[in-house]
Order: C-alpha cells, then sequence, then structure tokens
C-alpha cells in the first residue's frame, strides 16, 4: 500500500511543478465534538448520564486542482479525534463471587467519568469557487 501511494506522489509530483493549477498543503487543527444519544432514566424519570464536549485534534494533507480561474476542486485525507466526556450518577449494584462460589451483591450510587474518544481517517473531497474570477 505504502509503495502505491509513493508511486502516485511521485507520478504527481512532476506535473504539479509544471501546471500552476496544482497546488497542496497541510492542515492541521482542532475539533471539539460531542457524541448523544438516548440516557438512562430514575424512576423519577430524570436523566442520569451527562455527555458534554471534548476536544480533540485533526492533521492532514491536501490537493487542489483549479478547474477554470473560477471553479477547482479539493481532496483532502485527514487523520480526525473526536469523542465526549461521559459522565453517569445514580444507582447502581455490584455483583462479586466469594471464594466459596456464591454470588453476592452490593447496592448503591456510582459515581463514573469517562473521556470517550474515536479516532477517523476521513477523505473528504470539496469544490471550490472564488468570486469576482473570470
Amino acid at each position: 500500500m505504502r509503495n502505491h501511494i509513493s508511486l502516485f506522489i511521485l507520478f504527481l509530483l512532476p506535473f504539479s511543478i509544471i501546471a500552476q493549477d496544482w497546488s497542496g498543503g497541510i492542515r492541521a487543527g482542532l475539533n471539539y465534538s460531542r457524541i448523544d444519544g438516548p440516557s438512562e432514566l430514575d424512576l423519577s424519570g430524570n436523566s442520569l448520564e451527562r455527555n458534554t464536549f471534548s476536544s480533540g485534534f485533526h492533521i492532514g494533507g491536501m490537493i487542489s486542482r483549479k478547474l477554470n480561474s473560477a471553479v477547482g476542486l479539493r481532496g483532502e485525507i485527514l487523520y480526525t479525534q473526536r469523542g465526549t466526556d461521559y459522565q453517569y450518577q445514580g444507582d447502581s449494584y455490584f455483583r462479586f463471587f466469594t471464594e466459596g462460589g456464591a454470588v453476592a451483591s452490593s447496592r448503591g450510587t456510582r459515581f463514573t467519568t469517562l473521556r470517550i474518544t474515536n479516532t477517523y481517517l476521513d477523505l473528504p473531497l470539496s469544490v471550490f469557487f472564488t468570486p469576482g474570477q473570470n
């Protein structure tokens, strides 16, 4: 796979040097995201879970090609982090096994905080327009 990508880049390199319509670059930045869904409820109907925004980043490269003086195409490949900060506070129980193999349980209130981070490989393709160009 690496050889194919390297050959593709080497194939495009002479064309990008000759043609001024090609351009490329590096893209990096911050992401703020939240994953949300149905929440677990207590007996009164109150939510026991909470999802808040989490920060991540994205980094990658892009290549652009002008089709004419006003319109062009841009392709990117980005490594992206997205996620959420999850909190649970409510009734819970813990089940454990004794040395004799008997099952015992204990009830109480649980407070849990998790940072959930998912990583993605994004491949966006976009059309761009430069107004005022003829």
